[in-house]
């Protein structure tokens, strides 16, 4: 994998997920937790931005990114 793939690939790891969420909620599950745990630990290593992946409900959606965000913040990164 050159270095450019690695990158890529990191990037697509700086999505949280729908399964990341307890369904239709903006909890998010002991799946999730990890992943965002992970994606605080690697935010370092790539400029690539945090996304959420929409639900197509706009309100939810809205939801889901501040419960990223909170807990971004709990561990000690400044809100963008």
């Amino acid at each position: 994998m050159t270095p450019a793939q690695r990158v890529g690939a990191l990037g697509e790891y700086f999505v949280v997920y729908r399964e990341d969420f307890d369904q239709g909620t903006d909890v998010l599950n002991p799946t999730g937790e990890r992943h965002v745990a992970g994606i605080i630990r690697r935010l370092d290593l790539t400029r690539a931005a945090v996304k959420v992946e929409p639900t197509g409900d706009p309100t939810l959606d809205e939801r889901r990114k501040i419960a990223v965000a909170a807990e971004m913040m709990r561990a000690g990164i400044p809100a963008a």
